[in-house]
């Protein structure tokens, strides 16, 4: 009961925080014209009554993913709410106050039971402006879901570390599970296991070894099928678009750039362009692999001092390498959805910070947390607008990065889905402009052309 009482002002903080910045969130529409309508609108498979059809769940792939138990959610969504988006932002928004709620209890036993830790991790984690778009945009169902299951397996996983009881082993095995059948981005949690061995000072003997294999095999078996589902639609780009030289120097980019968007989440965008292809790179590019260099230097320094930063940032790293882009995937060279796992390492670095800042120098240190989580809550309360529709969203899109083509041509899209024709050639002719052998631009402006009637 003492336990609970403990938790309930921590938790009272993160609902408010998840209200304050997402209930506007229930009003939005689909985005359209960006995978809600591949996911949602016109996909006929979450329509089928699921019990009937189970099996087409696990052998079809949506969006270039195999995540069978994403399109499972979608499908109680639609049985439940039809094609109102409200009952789809609403089931997002719930399991974002949940893994809110999972980060507090993750990081609190992390550090042995501090309330302080669990309370900044979970309430910046709920707040973070760069976690809008795991939340706000339908279609990353699969990202809430899968940390979802993820943090309940870490927290099973670290009850088994305490206890040695094979039901909490067993657990971490089936949530983790779940989590790779609903997004593919667990795939590293194998190493995470190390990690939380390591931190933990765990006894090093084979059953740190051994009891990995399950998870290894599922992590291997996933990784199979997601590279056959986006093998089947094209969303693996050819490695020698760019040399290998270049792509280390773009995921070095991306790791820095996922860390100042955590302190400094300003012009923030749905979609992030590279940089023109034969163009020489910017500084923040070319400098980058230095960068990485001096932090890596940092964080081996303070680790001898707290090991908690050394783990922090190793999960943050473990977390985010797959999406750092030295494999390419997708046309984006990176995306703040991405940051929605890896950030919790950060965020526990900070609460441990923090906490050695009360012991040192008195609770005036929580106004420096405090202050930040303001902060965060005010930038994330006016930026979730972008994703009120699909006008707001590429508008966004544009105004920060004017060279967006595939941007003009989406809300060109949308204007001509919604028959304003003179709106959409409008977009089709920048599109084209920016890009002259865009061919979906070129089709759909014959379309919008022909119905304008100045086609000839």
């Amino acid at each position: 009961m003492k336990h609970l009482k403990m938790l309930a002002g921590p938790i009272a903080l993160i609902l408010f925080g998840n209200l304050f910045v997402y209930t506007k969130v229930l009003h939005f529409d689909f985005i359209t014209t960006w995978d809600d309508d591949a996911y949602v609108i016109f996909n006929d498979l979450i329509k089928l009554n699921p019990f009937n059809h189970l099996r087409d769940f696990f052998t079809s792939n949506t969006g270039a993913n195999y995540h069978p138990l994403t399109l499972l959610s979608l499908c109680l969504d639609y049985h439940i709410f039809g094609l109102d988006p409200k009952g789809f932002h609403a089931t997002n928004i719930l399991f974002h106050f949940f893994n809110s709620l999972l980060v507090l209890y993750f990081t609190y036993l992390l550090s042995h039971k501090n309330i302080i830790v669990g309370t900044i991790a979970g309430f910046l984690f709920s707040v973070h402006p760069m976690h809008i778009e795991s939340v706000a945009w339908i279609s990353e169902r699969k990202d809430v879901l899968f940390l979802f299951f993820l943090l309940l397996s870490s927290i099973s996983y670290l009850w088994y570390l305490k206890d040695k009881r094979l039901t909490f082993y067993f657990s971490a095995i089936f949530f983790i599970s779940c989590s790779l059948l609903s997004k593919p981005t667990g795939v590293t949690f194998p190493i995470l296991l190390f990690l939380f061995d390591w931190f933990l000072k765990r006894k090093k003997d084979k059953w740190m070894i051994i009891d990995k294999l399950p998870f290894f095999g599922l992590s291997f078996l996933i990784s199979y099928l997601t590279i056959q589902a986006q093998t089947a639609y094209n969303a693996l780009h050819k490695i020698d678009y760019y040399t290998f030289s270049e792509r280390i120097i773009f995921a070095s980019h991306n790791l820095i750039h996922y860390l100042y968007k955590l302190f400094f989440p300003f012009q923030l965008t749905g979609y992030h362009h590279y940089p023109p292809y034969g163009d020489p790179l910017s500084l923040s590019f070319t400098l980058a692999p230095l960068a990485v260099l001096i932090l890596l230097g940092i964080v081996f320094y303070y680790n001898k001092k707290q090991s908690f930063i050394g783990f922090g940032f190793m999960f943050y790293l473990i977390t985010i390498a797959l999406m750092l882009q030295i494999i390419p995937a997708g046309s984006a060279i990176l995306s703040e959805r991405y940051s929605y796992l890896p950030f919790i390492g950060i965020y526990f670095i900070l609460g441990m910070l923090t906490n050695i800042g009360i012991k040192k120098w008195g609770k005036f240190m929580l106004i420096p947390a405090a202050s930040f989580g303001l902060f965060l809550s005010l930038v994330s309360f006016n930026r979730v607008d972008v994703w009120e529709n699909d006008v707001t969203f590429w508008n966004d899109v544009i105004s920060n990065n004017p060279r967006a083509h595939n941007a003009h041509a989406n809300l060109g899209f949308y204007y001509l889905r919604h028959e304003n024709y003179h709106k959409a050639l409008d977009e089709f002719n920048a599109a084209l402009a920016l890009y002259p052998n865009y061919v979906f631009a070129k089709e759909k402006r014959a379309t919008a052309l022909f119905h304008t009637g100045n086609i000839q």
